[in-house]
């Protein structure tokens, strides 16, 4: 029998960098509204802050216990989770993920009002995540990537047959190879490795080199018709 109303969320968290300060926010987020929603109840709570990597999980307490400044390279998830329970219930998981799809945020809270203060605590999540976002996640859309390859493949076919490209084959390509680029240098999960710091680097200038050559295709291709 239902002791108590209950409410259950998840959604995908968006395209962010994660840094070891947003984690630290996050905890002590989810502790503060922990606080608040059990106040007077004896209650008991679990946190936990996990790292994977490709050779396992390293589990704490807290980010504070994590011995390095920033994580490997091969970090592929960061979760933050708290289980506090009394007469009420909070539970908060933030899963940060290497693929967007295993990226997400789910809380459940038993007590008063439970759909509000679920949706109350995702708005804190999403607020101190906000200044960590990234347009990432534009690179890995699913439409780019299967319409550029089709418009590519179909111009090299039509082209094929006279073994010589078009100026708009060209801008094809150049776009391709520059956003193929952008999606290495620009994953959907950033997080503070020092990998990542160099590929932060790196990205503003692919994106300008592929600028400046379909800038370049283009003049190319609006010039030479009137030198013929």
């Amino acid at each position: 029998m239902l002791r108590v109303p209950n409410y259950a969320l998840s959604k995908r968290l968006p395209s962010c960098a994660v840094p070891r300060q947003l984690l630290i926010d996050l905890e002590r987020h989810v502790q503060e509204r922990a606080d608040a929603l059990l106040k007077g109840e004896e209650t008991e709570r679990t946190s936990t802050v996990s790292v994977t990597d490709s050779m396992g999980t390293e589990t704490m307490r807290n980010i504070e216990e994590y011995p390095v400044e920033v994580f490997p390279d091969d970090t592929r998830a960061i979760s933050v989770e708290l289980l506090a329970q009394g007469e009420h219930s909070l539970h908060v998981s933030i899963q940060f993920n290497a693929r967007p799809e295993d990226s997400q945020i789910s809380i459940c809270f038993s007590g008063p009002k439970p759909r509000a203060t679920a949706h109350s605590v995702l708005a804190g999540t999403e607020k101190i995540i906000g200044p960590y976002r990234t347009n990432h996640h534009f690179f890995l859309a699913k439409m780019l990537w299967s319409v550029i390859p089709a418009v590519w493949v179909a111009a090299l076919a039509i082209q094929w047959r006279h073994l010589k490209l078009t100026w708009a084959d060209v801008a094809i390509i150049v776009a391709s190879i520059g956003l193929w680029t952008l999606t290495v240098l620009k994953p959907y999960t950033m997080f503070d490795t020092r990998r990542n710091q160099t590929k932060a680097k790196w990205a503003p200038r692919v994106l300008n080199s592929m600028l400046a050559g379909l800038l370049t295709v283009l003049i190319y291709a609006a010039v030479m018709p009137l030198m013929d």
